[in-house]
């Protein structure tokens, strides 16, 4: 699979996550020479974006989970509930792809409920800003656990129609997937210049 990049050299560094275009950094099926060259062009760069891009959404998808919770019924949480179960065995399974999907039907679901189509399609959109990053660190089974242990207290708070709670799983869910993608790009590049040192 190709680096896809925008073409604009003045300005490509700042578009990383800001492309149109589908870009994974790094894909496991390119040439481990691609990715160091992309390491050396964006790495200074990339922790500002996610570091942005992490406290945005934690600000904008927490409000948005707290409104839902005041504003579901038993009914809507079940069916939440149902996908959360889904998820769980996905987890168990090791099966990343449908976890993802899972996961992002988990979010969806409440976020209707707390947010305008203007508000979700904001949310949509940083989503497809960090999808190609979370599926770096997607498949590690121990990942995916911890994310169920925030998934579980935002279920919970759900339940118990506690917006602040929600508000707190949800931060505790977007902070940790960011704590983990951080761990993985710094050990994956001290693979890559190894790698290439060797």
């Amino acid at each position: 699979m190709p680096v896809v990049k925008k073409r604009n050299e003045q300005t490509e560094t700042r578009l990383l996550l800001e492309s149109n275009e589908a870009i994974e950094l790094p894909p496991a099926e390119i040439a481990e020479r691609d990715v160091l060259v992309q390491f050396e062009q964006f790495k200074q760069y990339v922790p500002e974006l996610l570091e942005e891009l992490r406290d945005v959404r934690v600000a904008l998808e927490g409000c948005v989970a707290e409104r839902a919770a005041a504003r579901m019924t038993n009914d809507d949480v079940a069916a939440v509930q149902r996908i959360f179960d889904e998820m769980d065995a996905h987890v168990e399974a090791g099966d990343a792809r449908a976890y993802l999907r899972c996961n992002f039907a988990f979010h969806t679901r409440i976020y209707r409920h707390g947010a305008s189509d203007m508000t979700l399609a904001t949310i949509q959109n940083m989503w497809m800003r960090i999808g190609p990053f979370l599926n770096m660190v997607a498949p590690d089974v121990a990942h995916m656990r911890v994310s169920m242990q925030a998934h579980r207290q935002i279920i919970d708070a759900l339940w118990k129609h506690d917006g602040a709670a929600a508000r707190e799983g949800i931060a505790k869910d977007i902070r940790d997937a960011a704590r983990d993608l951080e761990a993985h790009l710094r050990s994956q590049e001290t693979r890559v210049r190894r790698h290439a040192q060797s």
